[in-house]
């Protein structure tokens, strides 16, 4: 298991800190989602990886856009110069 939040998966970091800024217990942040007190705890330290229902349920109850949990050093892959297409030449 990890050892500090640095080594944790970007969205178990972010949602830690989501919750603290909502100023949210993992107990009343479980509630108002209805989920388990362990679920919170698991996704929190990385145990465990959320459904897509679960991570806009959670943005909801945190009052917070999908795209907070989102690791913002991330970059989609250099887009291919398209390739010519093959055919009959006119």
């Amino acid at each position: 298991m990890p050892t500090d939040d640095t080594d944790l998966p970007v969205f178990a970091r972010r949602l830690k800190e989501l919750r603290l800024a909502a100023k949210m217990t993992q107990k009343e942040l479980a509630e108002r989602a209805g989920m388990h007190l362990g679920g919170i705890f698991k996704l929190e330290q990385g145990v465990n990886r959320p459904s897509w229902d679960t991570v806009q349920l959670l943005a909801r109850v945190l009052g917070v856009d999908c795209r907070a949990f989102v690791d913002p050093d991330l970059q989609p892959p250099a887009a291919e110069p398209p390739k010519p297409k093959r055919g009959k030449r006119k």
